[in-house]
């Protein structure tokens, strides 16, 4: 008896052990589901605390969109040139006449040239004796040696010579041609480039040579300048320019 007494002791503390391990199991799997599953409250706090990606990428682009709009305008109240007037640029402009000025003075001229690009792309209309006087003025510009004001000066060449009479452009065509046919880069591939804007078939003959070995050039500036002078004039000389097929290749 006192034998059977210690088995039935032992099986029911065993039961009551499986038992209470069965409760913990249960709460703890309850407890990491609790934890797992979010409620649809929570949910909701969670989407309203967060913008869809679409709306807060607008707002960026519309806050740049309104820096950029912002620093414009103050650039353009603070502009030097925002109040020129026609007149008093083109009197201005006679300084190119002066060698003393335009060799010892280089910046000035340099000042003086983007005022005059200014007007012409603000759309100011310039009569055809302004237009020819001041063509006349920058060619002076010719015999300062600096770079700046040469790279300016070929470029307000560029921008005028379709409104300049041709008869007034051609003369330009000696001393661009010149500078093609020196040693300083620049030079040669800028006036490759004004040239190849205001020159014709007729005149195209007596420089072909000059830009079939300018396109086999080592530098790469002066090389590139010569195929878009020959892209410009292909469409006014095609046969000339297919000439050129073996430098290019």
């Amino acid at each position: 008896h006192h034998s059977e007494f210690k088995q039935m002791s032992f099986s029911t503390k065993s039961g009551t052990r499986n038992q209470s391990q069965t409760a913990t199991s249960s709460r703890s799997g309850g407890n990491a589901a609790h934890h797992s599953e979010p409620s649809a409250s929570e949910n909701a706090e969670s989407s309203a605390g967060h913008k869809p990606l679409a709306a807060t990428l607008l707002q960026e682009f519309q806050n740049l969109k309104d820096k950029f709009k912002n620093e414009d305008d103050a650039q353009d109240k603070d502009s030097p040139y925002l109040n020129l007037e026609k007149a008093t640029v083109l009197q201005e402009s006679r300084i190119f006449h002066d060698a003393t000025v335009v060799t010892q003075n280089p910046r000035r001229c340099c000042q003086m040239i983007t005022k005059l690009l200014f007007l012409l792309v603000k759309g100011e209309s310039f009569t055809s004796s302004e237009v020819t006087e001041v063509f006349f003025g920058v060619t002076k510009l010719f015999q300062s040696d600096d770079v700046n004001l040469r790279r300016m000066m070929y470029l307000f060449i560029k921008e005028v010579a379709e409104t300049c009479n041709p008869d007034d452009v051609i003369i330009v065509t000696s001393s661009l041609t010149k500078d093609m046919n020196t040693g300083e880069d620049l030079y040669r591939a800028n006036s490759m480039r004004v040239l190849a804007k205001i020159i014709d078939s007729a005149m195209l003959g007596a420089i072909e040579r000059y830009l079939k070995q300018a396109i086999v050039d080592r530098n790469a500036f002066v090389a590139s300048s010569a195929l878009m002078s020959g892209l410009r004039l292909f469409k006014p000389c095609p046969e000339i320019v297919r000439r050129w097929i073996n430098e290019v290749q």
